[in-house]
């Protein structure tokens, strides 16, 4: 079903307020995707300069998770929980692992609502 359908259908049961701010997340979105594909359009550009974007990264492991159909992620190094963010819609389970404290307990209360996610620091 289209938006602009489903939009339609719910909006008399759904205040204006979260309609509208449920669209102004939408279009960050949007944005947010537009700029990662600018991002890496560039780095093609640019003949694929080492270190790649972190879009690079994501695009290998959805190329991977399609190929091979992987079910589980499993990451070393979470740092600020990008690529589990990027992820957690895409695997049936992400382990992430991180060794720094202050890393992995950020990251632990930041996705503690995702029952597919598993972080572990020491």
């Amino acid at each position: 079903m289209k938006y602009s359908m489903l939009k339609e259908k719910i909006k008399k049961h759904i205040p204006h307020w979260v309609l509208f701010n449920f669209e102004k997340l939408r279009i960050k979105q949007r944005n947010s995707q537009k700029k990662q594909e600018k991002i890496y359009n560039k780095w093609i550009r640019q003949g694929k300069p080492v270190p790649p974007p972190h879009i690079v990264k994501q695009k290998v492991i959805e190329e991977f998770k399609k190929k091979f159909d992987i079910k589980t992620l499993i990451e070393t190094g979470t740092f600020l929980g990008d690529m589990v963010y990027s992820q957690k819609s895409n695997f049936q389970k992400i382990i992430s692992i991180e060794l720094d404290c202050t890393f992995a307990g950020d990251a632990s209360n930041k996705f503690k609502k995702y029952e597919n996610t598993l972080l572990s620091g020491y």
